[in-house]
């Protein structure tokens, strides 16, 4: 974790990587905001549920 703080101090610090810095952490965090709250799914309509589980051959 040392080397996270260290390179984020390094590049922050420098006023030609600053903003491309950022601009990463922030697409970063709407990626994961996306991702984790499923906000691309159209509103008002339910999630498709999977097929149901099934052992073995088909008959």
């Amino acid at each position: 974790m040392d080397f996270l703080r260290r390179f984020f101090l390094r590049h922050y610090r420098d006023p030609y990587t600053r903003f491309s810095l950022l601009m990463c952490g922030l697409m970063l965090a709407l990626l994961l905001l996306v991702w984790l709250f499923d906000l691309d799914t159209p509103a008002r309509e339910p999630v498709p549920l999977p097929p149901p589980a099934t052992i073995g051959v088909p008959v």
